[in-house]
C-alpha cells in the first residue's frame, strides 16, 4: 500500500515539472545540427538596442544574465562562429560592448556588456535569433569606471599590463615616440588615480611607468627599453591588456630585400622595396635631387645590388640605387629636377617611396623648405587627432585651440621630421587648417577656416562702411593727375578689388594737378601713401659741354723763356734761349736796364743800331 502511494507521488511531481511552462529567454532549441553564425549585426531602435544573429540554421542557446558587471550571456551549442565576428564596443543606448567567444566545451558564447540591469526580449527565426536589449526603466545605479592601479608583468611571450579598477574601460589610444623610447596609453572617459603613481617595471621590455589622472581619461606612461618593442591589445572582459614583445634580433634574423618595383599613382612616381620581414628606416636624407635612405640591419640579395634605370616610367625618379653600407642597406633614389615633395611609408613587410611631381626651387635656385623647427620621431596607430595634436603641442611647447568639430583618427609613422612640417601632414591627412594668432595656433577644418576668413573680412568691410566720410585734396606735383586716378579706379570698388572703397570717389582739377578724394579716414591713409610713391619725377641726364677757343699767338701770351749765359772775362749773356745767348761787355745792371726797352717778335731778340746791343738770331 505504501508503495503504491509513492509511486503515485512520484509521478504527479513527474507530470508536474513537465507541465510547468520554461521561460522563452532559458529554452534550448531542440535542433541538434551543426550551424555557422554568418554575420552580428548591432542597431538603436525606439525601444532600445537590437542585436540580429544571421545563421544558415535555427540556433541552440541559452540565456542568461548576470548582475555585476550587468551583462547578458547567450551560449550556443554545435555553432561556429565567423572569424570576422570580433570583439567591438559600440556604446548605443542600451549596449556598451559586444564580445564574442568560445565555451570552454569549445561552444559559441556572445557576452552582451550593459550600462545598467536592463530587460531584454528574443525571438527566433529559422536563420538565427533577434534579441531586444530594452530601454532603461529603473535598474540599480553602477558607479561609473575608474582605474585605481595597473600591474606590469613578466609572461613566457614578453611583457604583459593589465589596469585594475572598476566598470568597463575602453580600449586604449597608443602612440610612441623613439627617443627616448616611450609609450603613451590614453584610456579615454576613465576617471584615473587622484595622486600620481610610479609603477615598478624590470621587465626585459620596459623599465618603468607612470599612472597620471588627467582631466576626462586616464594615462599611462611606459618607458621601453628598446624603440623596437611591438605592442598589441587584447580584452580581458571589462578590461584591455596590453603586450610587448621584442622584435627578434636583427644579428639572427635580419630583414632581406626580396624585390624593387615601380608605378605611377596619376603623376605621382612609387617605389616599393619589399622584404621577407619587418623593416626600419633608420634615417632618410634629402639634399638637392638626390634622396637616401638607411634601412637598418638589412641585407639585399647579389641581384638588387645594383643601379635600377626607371627613366622609362616618366616620372619624377630616373635611377634607384642599393649598396650595403656597414651592416645596413643604403638606398639611394636619384630625382629629377622637376620632383617635388616626397612621402616614405613603412608598413610590415614594405617601404613605399612616394615622390610627387612639382618644382621645390625657389628663384634663387636653393631648395625651397621652409620647416626648421625641432625634429621629432612619432609613431601612433589609430590615435584620436585630438590628442595627437595635444601631443605635439606638449612636445614642442606650443599653444594650440582646437575646435569641436577636429574629430577623428590618424596613424602615422615619422622619424626625424621638423615639428612644423609634421604639423603640416597631420592636418593635411585630415583637411584641417591653421591660423596663426600672437604665439597661439587655432586649428579647425578648412571649411571652417574660410567662413572664418570670409566672416573677418566682411567685418572689415562692414566697419569701413560705418566710418565717416572724409575729403581731401592732394596735389600731384610731377606725374599727370589723370593717370594716378585711373590707377586708383582699378579694380572693382563693389567686390573690394578697389583702392577707393565702395563709398569712395575721386575727381580731379586738371588746372592745378590736384586729386580731390573721398573716403573713410583709414583708407585715405593708403591712398595718401599710394599716391606719394608714385608722384615721383621721371629720372633724367644732365650732358653738360664747354668750348674754348685757342688761337695761333696764344702761347705768346702766356710769359717769356729767359735764357743765361755767363761766359769768360764776366760776359753775360741774354737772350730768349740759352743755346742763343750772346756776350757783352755791359755789366749786368747796364744789361737788365737796357732789357726794358727791350723787345721780342715771335721769339727773336731785335738788333738796336743805335747802341750796338743784340742781335738777330
Amino acid at each position: 500500500m505504501l508503495k503504491s502511494i509513492l509511486s503515485v507521488l512520484l509521478l504527479s511531481l513527474l507530470f508536474g515539472c513537465l507541465a510547468t511552462p520554461v521561460p522563452p529567454s532559458d529554452r534550448v532549441n531542440p535542433t541538434t545540427n551543426a550551424t555557422h553564425v554568418i554575420d552580428l549585426t548591432v542597431r538603436d531602435e525606439i525601444r532600445g538596442t537590437g542585436v540580429t544573429l544571421k545563421a544558415d540554421g535555427p540556433l541552440t542557446y541559452q540565456v542568461f544574465q548576470k548582475n555585476d558587471p550587468p551583462r547578458i550571456l547567450l551560449t550556443f551549442s554545435g555553432i561556429k562562429l565567423n572569424p570576422a565576428i570580433q570583439p567591438r564596443l559600440v556604446n548605443l543606448s542600451t549596449i556598451v560592448g559586444l564580445f564574442p567567444g568560445e565555451t570552454p566545451d569549445h561552444n559559441g558564447q556572445l557576452e552582451l556588456t550593459l550600462p545598467d540591469l536592463l530587460e531584454y526580449d528574443i525571438k527566433e527565426n529559422p536563420t538565427g535569433l533577434e534579441l531586444t536589449v530594452l530601454a532603461k526603466k529603473q535598474s540599480a545605479a553602477t558607479s561609473p569606471p575608474e582605474i585605481r592601479d595597473a600591474r606590469i608583468s613578466a609572461v613566457q611571450s614578453g611583457t604583459e599590463i593589465r589596469f585594475m579598477g572598476t566598470g568597463l574601460v575602453p580600449d586604449p589610444k597608443i602612440f610612441r615616440t623613439e627617443e627616448p623610447p616611450r609609450m603613451v596609453v590614453d584610456l579615454l572617459g576613465i576617471a584615473g588615480p587622484k595622486a600620481s603613481r610610479t609603477i615598478a617595471a624590470g621587465t626585459q621590455e620596459t623599465t618603468s611607468a607612470q599612472l597620471v589622472g588627467a582631466p576626462g581619461k586616464t594615462r599611462m606612461i611606459v618607458d621601453l627599453t628598446s624603440p623596437d618593442i611591438t605592442y598589441r591589445v587584447t580584452r580581458d572582459k571589462e578590461s584591455p591588456v596590453i603586450h610587448l614583445t621584442r622584435r627578434p634580433t636583427l644579428a639572427e634574423n635580419p630583414p632581406s630585400v626580396t624585390g624593387v618595383s615601380f608605378s605611377r599613382a596619376g603623376e605621382d612616381a612609387l617605389t616599393r622595396i619589399q622584404l621577407n620581414r619587418e623593416g626600419s628606416v633608420a634615417h632618410s636624407q634629402r639634399q638637392g635631387n638626390t634622396l637616401t635612405l638607411l634601412l637598418k640591419k638589412t641585407v639585399a640579395a647579389p641581384q638588387w645590388i645594383r643601379r635600377m634605370d626607371v627613366r622609362e616610367f616618366g616620372g619624377p625618379v630616373e635611377y634607384v640605387d642599393l649598396q650595403p653600407k656597414d651592416d645596413n642597406l643604403l638606398a639611394t633614389l636619384h630625382l629629377s629636377k622637376e620632383a617635388g615633395q616626397h612621402d616614405i611609408l613603412q608598413k610590415e613587410q614594405e617601404i613605399l617611396i612616394r615622390v610627387k611631381p612639382g618644382v621645390e626651387h625657389n628663384q634663387s635656385g636653393q631648395d625651397d623648405f621652409n620647416f626648421s623647427g625641432q625634429k621629432v620621431s612619432l609613431d601612433v596607430k589609430e590615435i584620436d587627432i585630438q590628442n595627437a595634436l595635444r601631443f605635439m603641442a606638449e612636445i614642442v611647447k606650443i599653444n594650440i585651440i582646437l575646435a569641436d568639430t577636429v574629430t577623428g583618427t590618424l596613424t602615422m609613422r615619422i622619424t626625424d621630421v621638423p615639428w612644423d612640417q609634421a604639423l603640416d601632414l597631420m592636418l593635411a591627412a585630415k583637411q584641417l587648417g591653421k591660423i596663426k594668432q600672437g604665439n597661439v595656433l587655432r586649428i579647425a577644418p578648412l571649411t571652417e577656416i574660410q567662413k572664418m576668413t570670409e566672416a573677418r573680412i566682411a567685418d572689415q568691410n562692414t566697419k569701413r562702411q560705418l566710418e565717416p566720410m572724409v575729403t581731401e585734396m592732394i596735389p600731384v606735383n610731377f606725374a599727370k593727375s589723370e593717370k594716378i586716378k585711373n590707377l586708383l579706379l582699378e579694380g572693382d570698388q563693389a567686390k573690394g578689388n578697389s583702392i577707393i572703397s565702395s563709398q569712395g570717389s575721386v575727381s580731379l582739377d586738371e588746372r592745378t594737378n590736384t586729386l580731390i578724394v573721398k573716403d573713410s579716414a583709414s583708407n585715405l591713409t593708403q591712398i595718401r601713401k599710394m599716391i606719394k610713391n608714385l608722384d615721383q619725377p621721371t629720372p633724367q641726364v644732365l650732358i653738360e659741354a664747354r668750348i674754348v677757343e685757342v688761337e695761333r699767338s696764344e702761347s705768346e701770351k702766356l710769359g717769356i723763356n729767359w735764357g743765361f749765359n755767363l761766359g769768360r772775362n764776366a760776359k753775360l749773356g741774354i737772350s730768349d734761349s740759352v743755346r742763343n745767348a750772346y756776350y757783352t761787355k755791359m755789366s749786368a745792371t747796364s744789361v737788365l736796364d737796357k732789357a726794358k726797352d727791350f723787345t721780342y717778335n715771335e721769339g727773336v731778340a731785335l738788333y738796336d743800331a743805335s747802341t750796338g746791343w743784340g742781335r738777330p738770331r
